[in-house]
């Protein structure tokens, strides 16, 4: 029998890898973080690590799909339980979650098949999708780049002015040679002066 062909028709096919330093997003200053890891936008699919601070609380939500937690550090409230490192949440599609509390310093894989939404007492507020985590990413990305040119240009100009620093140190060195050569000359011209008077001096006393 022949080998069937498993030659996958679309070449551009390759893996994605997010290397270990890819940078995280703060999207709550100094409390919370996401790193994006892969959306899906065929399926609406989105993987990303969530890095919290102790004392985070994450708004009230409700689950459009669902989705799957593994908890790499720390401790969460969810509603009356606490998972912890090593523990793993199934979140089934419509849950409702009330806030979501840090008990520790925490960092959780999250992989949901969907969007979450979230409300508060005056209703709904936000969502968080694939769309967003692709805007949030390539924000981040774009912030990144800005900076990166900014501490480029910066590097240029603090180069330029080294540069020029040296060159007119170089030039005040010269000057400075230069006028001590001046001063040698002059020095020499008043001894050749010098001498050549008292020699003259010395002839007009012996006659």
């Amino acid at each position: 029998m022949p080998l069937q062909d498993i030659t996958p028709i679309n070449n551009q096919l390759a893996d994605i890898i997010v290397r270990a330093d890819e940078p995280w997003i703060e999207y709550d200053p100094g409390m919370a973080w996401i790193k994006p890891l892969w959306v899906g936008p065929e399926t609406g699919r989105w993987i990303a690590l969530l890095r919290w601070t102790k004392g985070f609380v994450a708004p009230g939500h409700k689950h459009l799909s669902d989705a799957h937690t593994f908890m790499l550090k720390g401790k969460l409230q969810i509603r009356d339980g606490v998972i912890s490192e090593g523990d793993y949440d199934y979140e089934p599609n419509g849950v409702i979650h009330t806030e979501v509390t840090a008990l520790e310093d925490s960092e959780y894989l999250f992989a949901c098949e969907g969007p979450v939404l979230f409300y508060d007492e005056d209703g709904l507020t936000t969502y968080l999708g694939w769309e967003e985590i692709t805007r949030m990413t390539e924000a981040a990305k774009a912030e990144r780049k800005k900076t990166t040119r900014k501490k480029a240009t910066k590097k240029k100009v603090t180069k330029k002015k080294a540069t020029k620093k040296k060159v007119t140190k170089k030039k005040a060195t010269k000057k400075k040679v230069t006028k001590k050569k001046a001063t040698r000359t002059l020095d020499w011209h008043k001894k050749a002066a010098k001498k050549k008077a008292t020699k003259k001096k010395a002839t007009r006393k012996k006659r």
